[in-house]
């Protein structure tokens, strides 16, 4: 990921390929020089826009069904409001938690099909989406304690759990914290450890640039480089038409509190190695990974022959968000994973 010399460093890298779709390497540049920042009014100090906000904007770009009125819920966890979506019925939930920069919307699209299997719980985490922003709390284990306690508030007292990306870290923290909680995993494009590396200089210029400019300039950074993304997410573009797919990019960053950008970014890339933990996972696992997602290739190989009761499975023609890229495919999985489980 690049130093302070590239703007483009906020659509690039790690975990943020989530949202952004990118394929971009770490180090290299997009959307110009820095003097592209200057453009940027020194007035404008970087905010996330409201939960009222965020819903406004993420409900205009959803489907009918999709806006149903049972959808969206609510509940408490301390001084933490957590919106999340609820579809299906059933006594043991599916959860799916997205990743980095991304909210429940990331799996709107295959909410139907996947809550016709049973309960389905779908959260915004701590800083994205509609949920709260406050401005603290932004670690791997704070965001894994804010999902153990989601789910006692929703009364899942077991769920099979799916994490994308920065999900599937905070799952791995959960399932090994609390194995009974956790009925089946699905690690998807995720990682057990660091798998990329940045100096504290770059990580310093990142956090001076996202507490100043806007979130909404990320994505036009991102929209104005959108010939170099990797083919299953213009695809993805096309499928979705463009107006919603960056519609649903521009909401994401625009509701993202700025502090969760930088401190989570940090936290990703300096999380502490759980690969020599993967042995005690004993829940049936299913690790799932876009055959065009270089950078978790490797490392869901890594956490599919460390998991005892682990398979492996390679979509093809995706990146990083295959539910989004290759869906037909990703439900067929999803739903094989789930009656096996569930038998």
């Amino acid at each position: 990921m690049g130093a302070a010399e590239s703007f483009g460093f906020v659509a690039c890298g790690s975990d943020m390929t989530n949202v952004y779709s990118s394929n971009c390497s770490i180090g290299r540049p997009i959307g110009g020089s820095i003097g592209f920042v200057h453009r940027v009014p020194k007035q404008a100090l970087a905010r996330s826009a409201s939960p009222a906000e965020t819903e406004r904007l993420l409900t205009g770009h959803r489907t009918p069904l999709q806006n149903g009125r049972n959808m969206l819920k609510r509940t408490s966890v301390g001084a933490l409001e957590i919106a999340y979506d609820e579809v299906g019925t059933g006594d043991r939930p599916f959860v799916m938690v997205h990743g980095f920069t991304g909210s429940r919307d990331d799996f709107a699209d295959v909410l139907e099909p996947i809550g016709a299997l049973g309960r389905t719980l779908v959260p915004d985490l701590r800083g994205h989406g509609a949920t709260t922003n406050p401005g603290e709390g932004y670690s791997l284990t704070q965001l894994s304690n804010d999902l153990a306690d989601f789910l006692d508030t929703t009364g899942a007292e077991k769920c099979d759990l799916l994490g994308h990306s920065l999900g599937g870290m905070i799952a791995l923290r959960l399932v090994l914290a609390e194995p009974e909680r956790v009925a089946s995993l699905v690690l998807m494009d995720t990682a057990a450890r660091s798998h990329a590396g940045m100096s504290n200089r770059s990580l310093g210029a990142i956090k001076w640039l996202t507490r100043r400019i806007p979130m909404r300039w990320h994505w036009r950074a991102i929209k104005a480089n959108r010939r170099r993304l990797p083919e299953p997410a213009r695809r993805a573009a096309q499928e979705m038409g463009d107006e919603r797919y960056w519609a649903r990019i521009r909401t994401k960053l625009e509701a993202m509190d700025p502090v969760a950008f930088d401190e989570l970014l940090r936290a990703i890339l300096r999380q502490q190695s759980v690969l020599d933990r993967l042995h005690e996972i004993r829940c049936p696992t299913l690790v799932m990974v876009g055959d065009q997602d270089a950078a978790f290739l490797e490392p869901s190989r890594e956490m599919a022959d460390g998991i005892p009761d682990s398979k492996l499975t390679v979509i093809k023609a995706a990146h990083h968000s295959p539910q989004i890229e290759a869906r037909s495919d990703w439900i067929s999985e999803i739903q094989a994973h789930l009656e096996r489980v569930r038998a």
